[in-house]
């Protein structure tokens, strides 16, 4: 027995989830990454602590802020009424929510370990850059673009918009790969914090 699949764009808010909404939550993050800065300076925290504690306040502060603000993305995007049940039924919300924390976890902390190195003068100038090389390839199938943009299938935004659609609209399963590839690119921030 064949049983029909409808791979119908029918979610009339997707690409807001998809494509756009993934903006805004790089200018969340690069906000989150700004204002954290500035509170350290203005309250003389940086001078305060140690190395080592001043890594770990950077981090638990991004990581709570990241978890709440992904959370409240995610809830909107529920106000608009997004079946997020389609593929894994009621667990649909979850996934995407943690999908979002990751993703701006991958993003916030590539500009919080960019910001020791190049500054707040320069961050910018990366920002630009970051937000450039991210939508480049989640604009269309990297498939179909020149070769110059086959990084795209190890950027944040490629793997949050690809697992975005495998939640809304039932597509190829791919979120271990999707969710492992923000994963790394979370460590390597983390790592390149302190070294930074």
């Amino acid at each position: 027995m064949l049983r029909t699949i409808s791979f119908q764009f029918d979610i009339p808010v997707a690409s807001a989830i998809t494509f756009v909404g993934l903006i805004y939550l790089l200018i969340l993050s690069f906000f989150i990454v700004m204002i954290g800065v500035s509170a350290r300076e203005v309250s003389g925290l940086q001078n305060k602590l140690t190395t080592g504690s001043l890594i770990r306040v950077r981090l638990v502060s991004v990581f709570i802020a990241y978890f709440m603000i992904s959370l409240f993305y995610s809830l909107l995007s529920r106000a608009f009424q997004v079946d997020f049940s389609r593929k894994f039924g009621s667990a649909g919300f979850v996934i995407f929510w943690m999908l979002n924390f990751v993703g701006m976890l991958s993003v916030g902390l590539a500009l919080e370990a960019m910001i020791t190195l190049l500054t707040i003068r320069f961050m910018p100038f990366f920002m630009i850059l970051w937000i450039i090389s991210n939508v480049s390839v989640c604009f269309m199938p990297i498939a179909v673009l020149p070769n110059i943009y086959r990084y795209g299938y190890a950027m944040p935004f490629y793997n949050v918009s690809g697992a975005v659609r495998t939640i809304l609209f039932g597509t190829k399963n791919e979120l271990g790969l999707h969710f492992g590839i923000l994963i790394a690119w979370t460590v390597i921030s983390m790592i390149t914090l302190p070294t930074f």
